[in-house]
């Protein structure tokens, strides 16, 4: 008799029986884990649903001058990293302000607080003429960041911030202010807007226009 074998050793039916309570156990967690997930998805749903209430006038232009419909968008919204622990809620109530007093604040040399997009609820979208659109959700708005070329636009609450890639001289600056910004920068998303440049950031790798665009009201399709 071997030393590892004992009088109450496994039976093949013993390995058997081993065998099929664990295949039984693998297909109900996994449907378990499903039913996790579905009811995961439907309290994000609820949450955002209930918090949204805004989102960038630039999105809705951006994503019009490629067809696309920000709803079938929405649809694909996805929780940030960590949820429902991150991302953690600001206690900040005033942002929108920044808005309001930007020029004061650039003078001053503050920066706005924007936000680490890699934590926040978003999606991806794909666009023909820029390269894939980081759609999130920042609080109560919708906002997107995108890229074409050597130019970056991103929003947060009312504004546009277009890094233009690199820097140009402080009296061409100076006289972009006020100025039509599809007169400054020329793509389709911001032609026939009316948004004017209120702003420009001034750094030694970059030039950034600063654009109130405003926001629009906006509730997400379930939740309307």
């Amino acid at each position: 008799m071997s030393g590892d074998a004992g009088p109450d050793s496994p039976s093949p039916v013993d390995a058997r029986r081993m065998q099929l309570a664990r295949s039984k156990a693998r297909r109900e967690i996994g449907a378990a884990e499903k039913r996790y997930a579905d009811r995961a998805r439907e309290i994000f749903r609820q949450e955002i649903g209930a918090t949204v209430r805004s989102v960038s006038q630039f999105l809705i232009a951006l994503l019009a001058s490629d067809g696309l419909e920000l709803d079938d968008v929405i649809e694909t919204i996805e929780p940030g990293y960590g949820w429902p622990r991150r991302p953690r809620l600001s206690s900040r109530c005033n942002m929108s302000s920044w808005g309001k007093h930007v020029l004061r604040h650039i003078v001053a040399g503050l920066r706005p607080a924007w936000p680490d997009t890699q934590l926040m609820h978003g999606t991806s979208v794909d666009l023909s003429n820029y390269d894939s659109a980081k759609v999130r959700i920042n609080g109560h708005s919708i906002e997107v960041r995108v890229r074409l070329k050597t130019v970056t636009f991103d929003t947060s609450f009312g504004l546009l911030r277009i890094e233009l890639g690199r820097p140009i001289p402080e009296t061409m600056a100076i006289g972009f202010v006020g100025r039509l910004v599809e007169e400054v920068v020329d793509y389709a998303s911001l032609r026939g807007s009316g948004w004017r440049v209120t702003a420009v950031e001034q750094a030694n790798s970059a030039s950034v226009l600063i654009v109130e665009t405003g926001s629009t009201a906006y509730r997400l399709p379930w939740a309307r």
